[in-house]
């Protein structure tokens, strides 16, 4: 990126309008529209504003080295207890998923958690052909549930994006794949996830060259594109697993990324405190009569 394109960068990650960055710098916003559009260079006293009013890393700011802020960390975690049950709320289909992950009740979990009782009958729903053939296909050679399938499947690549920008680690070609092909993110969307990565100045076209064999046809086979498009199919795991992609596409936009814990292999997602942290505490302050 260069330096207008981090300052670009810098505003939409405080979330605040160009009007607004323009007035907290004391400059008129066509200023601002001039960096932007014009690749005018800012004033070296307006950098220094910036740096100090946001807490902006100078590092990343001159030489895009580093966080973008100098207190990314506390940034992350600062979420208070109304936030987390409206978060609950809002991403519950995809924190369902990543919180389950793995487990053996995840699917009946998940079809529960989308107010189904009688989910045992519905395994056997049908998918679209056109999307989804190969795998029924797949699924009856096997004698497993094609919706069970899905359900593990995604909720895995879920866990995987997540887990990622939860950790801050790099994301790999393929989750920018599947963000690009079903979440219609873009060259500017990924420079705000993965500044400092070299996919993050990458045309978007060329992301499948990325994927090895096997992985563009594990995505054919689970019908990823199919996930972006209006489908009229009734089936309740894709209808709860596109919604789930919907959550995932606004908890990176709205920067509402849930924290991970790890200690004692939890592996739960949260954004206040670690509630399966908080029960063996609890516990241990019951004292045995």
């Amino acid at each position: 990126m260069t330096l207008q394109e981090r300052i670009k960068f810098i505003q939409k990650k405080l979330g605040i309008s160009q009007r607004k960055l323009a007035k907290s710098l004391e400059v008129p916003p066509t200023s601002v529209s001039d960096w932007y559009n014009n690749n005018v260079t800012p004033r070296s006293d307006k950098l220094i504003l910036l740096v100090d009013k946001f807490d902006v890393n100078p590092l990343f700011l001159l030489k895009g080295i580093g966080e973008p802020f100098l207190n990314e960390a506390e940034r992350k975690k600062k979420w208070t207890k109304k936030e987390e049950k409206r978060f609950s709320e809002k991403y519950s289909n995809i924190i369902f998923l990543i919180n389950n992950c793995g487990k053996n009740d995840l699917v009946k979990g998940f079809y529960g958690m989308l107010n189904i009782s009688n989910w045992m009958e519905l395994l056997d729903q049908k998918l679209g052909k056109k999307l989804f053939g190969n795998l029924q296909t797949i699924a009856k050679t096997l004698n497993y549930s094609v919706n069970i399938l899905l359900v593990e499947v995604y909720a895995e690549i879920f866990t995987e994006i997540v887990s990622s920008l939860s950790q801050k680690k790099p994301l790999k070609p393929y989750h920018l794949y599947i963000l690009s092909e079903v979440c219609d993110f873009d060259k500017d969307d990924f420079q705000l996830i993965v500044p400092n990565d070299y996919l993050s100045n990458i045309d978007i076209n060329n992301l499948e060259s990325f994927l090895d064999n096997k992985t563009k046809m594990k995505f054919r086979l689970y019908g990823l594109k199919g996930f972006a498009e209006n489908s009229k199919t009734t089936n309740t795991a894709w209808q709860g697993i596109r919604m789930a992609f919907k959550q995932l596409d606004d908890m990176i936009r709205y920067q509402e990324i849930p924290n991970l814990c790890q200690k004692n292999g939890h592996n739960h997602f949260y954004w206040t405190k670690c509630p399966l942290c908080e029960e063996k505490i609890n516990k241990a302050r019951i004292v045995p009569t």
